[in-house]
């Protein structure tokens, strides 16, 4: 009797730690925004992370394939992404076609234009050509790399997902 007794304790203390990494994972969900780095450059991903981290869930994907995965995923999970960090030059998929097979999915969800998520283009590139092609694509933020702190606030706040970059420290 006395060892049933004991392994009653056992499973009630493993559902109230499984609760409490629900409620949690439910604050994070609510309360932080999604967000999602696209870099071939696993260095590159990491700073930006280092810098976001503070405001958001961050995740790394090292492709545009697997960021269109992702991408997907989210509407199935119901937990949609808030931003995503897309560099421009990676192999296979580039950051161009990323964003068109993003905004694909989103016209295919029907999601309505202006809420979905918001795509901040990260790259060495800087010429108008590139920067017109992105805007043009339905980003809605462009950033040179290398990338500072903050530079990439004002930005965020710019495109209404950070109220004041101050406050994040």
């Amino acid at each position: 009797m006395q060892n049933y007794v004991k392994q009653g304790k056992e499973a009630s203390r493993y559902k109230n730690i499984e609760f409490r990494l629900f409620a949690i994972s439910k604050f994070i969900r609510d309360f932080l925004m999604r967000i999602l780095i696209v870099d071939d450059d696993f260095t590159a991903g990491k700073l930006l992370t280092r810098h976001l981290e503070a405001v958001g869930d961050c995740e790394i994907v090292p492709s545009g394939v697997a960021a269109v995965d992702l991408f997907k995923r989210s509407f199935c999970e119901n937990y949609p992404i808030d931003l995503i960090c897309l560099d421009i030059m990676m192999p296979r998929m580039n950051g161009h076609e990323t964003l068109q097979q993003i905004r694909k999915i989103e016209n295919d969800e029907q999601v309505e234009f202006g809420d979905g998520v918001k795509v901040l283009m990260v790259s060495a590139l800087s010429d108008d050509d590139t920067v017109l092609q992105s805007f043009m694509e339905l980003c809605d933020g462009y950033v040179t790399k290398p990338v500072d702190r903050d530079g990439l606030y004002e930005k965020l706040q710019e495109i209404e997902l950070l109220n004041d970059p101050g406050e994040v420290r």
